[in-house]
């Protein structure tokens, strides 16, 4: 998988040919061993990859021969050559268990044999299971066509979108193809990510309580302004409030946005931290959030323009002989525009920082905006 990265901002770019795929764990029997063990596997040992060239007649005679309860010997011999040849490095797995799911990116093909993995120990682990011994001890999982895994996170099942908690419950078959649900599994993935040449941002509200509509329309309302301020560019929202739920913002072109507009992203950030810069070095408290916000946004705003009258300026131009004074006439209303938008930009964060504060927005990854990215930024900024 590759990132895009500026100015420490780390964005997962996800291929446009990226599968994504579902892996059961046999009533969850395998499912710690997947993850501490980083691998995924599936079963009917008596095939192999260096028998794949065979007829899928003999395959499916293989499978009758040795499986006595398969009654489509098709339908398993489908499943291990797509678990062979179908899956891909970088596709995505949701591996399944009991109230729990994991995402990881696939890897590399193997096969593990020894006296652990032949057919016999897959039928007497099989037996094991439907006798639910798994629940009071360890099976081991005794498959030999494995994948290595990186894992990304960790899910309850109860709190996916409910459109991916369905597919998820619903369907029972040992590996099977998500992609009609790419988006809600990045999503559920990654806080910020990048699909098909589409900037997503997903925005995790923990709230329990009731959700007030105000707030969260002014949250959609400020960071929308916010992620607009300086461009007429159109993001798309989408909401899954299951209290907790989440916010989706899409930009297409995003990351050509977010190239030039990297710094509203790391305010945005900085607003959903809360105020506290925590990273391997150093702990700190933002004093004040707003201004630090407003810093890091548009540093190279002159703070003496908070400072300007606005009423004397507006009379001096009403009172000004345009056609002798029109270079100062300029400048004041350069000025005025400046701090107009400085004011619109602070009521923009206030209220941002407020509607994010009532949703508990959870704060964006670490691993995609660190917080050490706020305070290079700002330290070196003072010393311009």
């Amino acid at each position: 998988m590759n990132k895009f990265f500026i100015h420490d901002i780390n964005i997962p770019q996800i291929r446009s040919a990226c599968n994504f795929w579902m892996m059961r764990t046999n009533g969850g029997a395998f499912y710690r061993e997947f993850l501490e063990n980083k691998f995924i596997a599936i079963g009917w040992n008596a095939i192999r990859i260096d028998m794949i060239d065979r007829e899928n007649d003999a395959l499916k005679n293989i499978i009758a021969n040795n499986y006595s309860k398969e009654r489509q010997p098709g339908t398993p011999v489908n499943k291990c050559l797509r678990f062979i040849y179908g899956l891909c490095n970088d596709d995505i797995v949701a591996i399944v268990g009991e109230g729990e799911v994991t995402f990881a990116l696939i890897g590399e093909y193997f096969e593990k044999l020894d006296a652990s993995t032949t057919v016999n120990k897959e039928i007497e682990a099989t037996q094991k299971i439907g006798e639910d011994q798994h629940r009071n001890d360890t099976i081991e999982c005794p498959y030999i066509k494995r994948r290595t895994i990186q894992i990304i996170g960790s899910r309850a099942i109860s709190e996916l979108n409910p459109h991916l908690y369905k597919a998820l419950v619903v369907n029972r078959h040992s590996l099977s193809s998500l992609n009609c649900y790419a988006e809600y599994i990045l999503s559920e993935c990654y806080d910020i990510y990048n699909y098909c040449n589409t900037l997503t941002m997903t925005f995790r509200v923990q709230a329990r309580d009731k959700l007030g509509s105000l707030d969260i329309s002014g949250f959609i309302f400020y960071a929308t302004q916010l992620l607009c301020l300086d461009e007429d560019k159109f993001i798309s929202a989408r909401m899954n409030l299951s209290s907790p739920g989440e916010i989706l913002f899409q930009i297409e072109n995003g990351l050509q946005f977010i190239e030039a507009h990297w710094k509203v992203l790391l305010g945005l950030a900085a607003i959903l931290f809360g105020g506290s810069i925590e990273s391997p070095s150093l702990k700190a408290k933002i004093p004040s959030l707003k201004n630090f916000v407003i810093d890091l946004i548009d540093s190279k705003r002159t703070r003496e323009m908070k400072n300007l009258d606005l009423y004397e300026k507006r009379e001096k131009v009403r009172g000004m002989e345009l056609d002798n004074e029109s270079k100062e006439l300029d400048n004041i209303s350069k000025e005025l525009d400046n701090r107009r938008k400085e004011i619109e930009l602070e009521r923009i964060v206030e209220n941002l920082i407020d509607s994010s504060q009532k949703l508990k927005i959870s704060p964006i990854d670490d691993k995609i905006i660190p917080h050490d990215a706020l305070l290079p930024y700002k330290d070196n900024d003072k010393q311009k």
